[in-house]
């Protein structure tokens, strides 16, 4: 197999399985569904950039999805904040394995896009952490390559800041990039620090607002006992629901949103 047919069967298989598990978006219209939002043109304000009256906890993505909308329509920038993710995780995990071993590139690619993780961030609309997860496979090889001393680190800097456009993201991408690109030799310490110094910059964006902004700095205490596990079978069973991470939307909230209309959205059919 030539280096050329390596190099595109990647490609052409991750791009059949993102649209296959994206076929609905063929549909015209606007993302409608939970966090997933975008509209023909979306406002740039101070709360954009985190400096309005609530938390920056949608910052800098929502400043960057602003910017984007008066250069292209919603609905197109909806569609590629959902494509370029899983594009990049899948071809990311097959440069991880190597195209050297064709069929585990082509295993790594199936399994970056199909697996519960991405199911349930696009069944929840969480779309902007899906940037995080695209670029998790691409900082790893670049801080890895920067540990070597055989790359520099504007590519890390260049992942991490994709994946930066939200705070959780940013902690991830920002965390793993220290990590992996650590040095064993003492002499690259100063280049790690460096590196690890524009990694911390590239989380300005929405740590300054948190710190100078008009936003409480705590949120209602009456969220910790709406949230809490609950289990009918004891303290024992909700233990182990908080342990699997297992928090269910109070029964009011449920009660009132289902006996709600919703609206129908023609790109997802919900």
């Amino acid at each position: 197999m030539s280096a050329r047919v390596r190099g595109i069967l990647p490609v052409a298989w991750s791009a059949t399985l993102v649209a296959f598990l994206l076929w609905p978006q063929r549909l015209g219209g606007y993302g409608l569904g939970h966090d997933l939002v975008f509209t023909p043109r979306q406002p740039l304000s101070w709360a954009s950039i985190g400096l309005g009256s609530s938390a920056p906890r949608a910052v800098p993505v929502d400043a960057v999805v602003a910017v984007l909308s008066k250069i292209a329509d919603g609905a197109v920038v909806g569609r590629v904040a959902l494509v370029v993710p899983l594009l990049a995780a899948a071809l990311g995990a097959a440069r991880l394995v190597g195209h050297d071993r064709m069929l585990g590139a082509l295993a790594a690619c199936g399994f970056a896009i199909w697996n519960p993780f991405v199911i349930e961030r696009l069944a929840l609309g969480q779309w902007a952490l899906l940037w995080a997860y695209g670029a998790l496979p691409w900082i790893v090889h670049s801080a890895a390559r920067l540990r070597d001393g055989s790359g520099r680190p504007w590519p890390l800097l260049l992942w991490v800041g994709a994946a930066s456009i939200t705070p959780t993201g940013g902690v991830i991408a920002a965390v793993v990039g220290v990590v992996v690109a650590f040095p064993a030799n003492g002499d690259a310490r100063r280049r790690w620090f460096a590196t690890g110094a524009g990694l911390l910059a590239l989380q300005l964006p929405w740590v300054l607002p948190s710190v100078v902004g008009s936003a409480q700095a705590t949120s209602d205490p009456g969220g910790v006992a709406a949230w809490r596990p609950r289990s009918s079978a004891g303290r024992v069973s909700s233990a182990f629901s908080a342990a699997r991470l297992q928090f269910d939307w109070p029964a009011a909230r449920r009660r009132a949103s289902s006996s709600q209309p919703r609206p129908r959205c023609r790109c997802c059919r919900q």
